[in-house]
């Protein structure tokens, strides 16, 4: 007589597999299309990147904009916030890919790149008293002639109080 043994494996050892199974789902991995893009002159300005790479984050927003970008132009629906954390919705209604860019004398300090037709994304930083400028900085060539959004229109002025 041959007795052959079945293996069951004991509970514990299926939520033991089953949770190593998940882990990479609970550390971090994220896939939200509306995911905080941030960056700034504060250390802790920065949320998380839409790579899903952890960042600081610079807590719950004190103003919400939102950004309409399209040729040739960038329509913030205020161009006027206190200072504190401000998230920025960038809407790319336009028919080209557009990306918005923080500056703050010259320097960039906060973006959404690379922001296809029809899509839109954000970002939250927390900013200090003073004058900001909204720009699209694409530089391209088309047709073997270059296409600068921003000499173009593409910046406005932004100023916090």
């Amino acid at each position: 007589m041959i007795v052959v043994r079945r293996y069951m494996p004991s509970r514990v050892s299926v939520f033991l597999v089953g949770l190593l199974v998940a882990l990479p789902v609970f550390t971090g991995c994220s896939d939200d299309e509306d995911s905080d893009v941030a960056a700034g002159a504060d250390p802790e300005a920065s949320s998380s990147t839409e790579s899903g790479t952890p960042t600081v984050d610079p807590g719950p927003p004190d103003t919400t904009v939102s950004v309409v970008l399209k040729e040739w132009s960038i329509a913030p629906s205020k161009t006027v916030v206190n200072a504190g954390v401000v998230r920025f919705i960038a809407d790319n209604s336009g028919t080209e890919t557009h990306e918005l860019v923080l500056l703050k004398d010259g320097k960039e300090i906060g973006e959404v790149e690379g922001l296809q037709k029809n899509h839109v994304e954000s970002m939250s930083i927390r900013l200090e008293k003073g004058n900001y400028e909204l720009a699209c900085l694409i530089v391209e060539k088309e047709n073997g002639k270059t296409e600068d959004h921003y000499s173009l229109g593409m910046h406005t002025k932004f100023e916090v109080k």
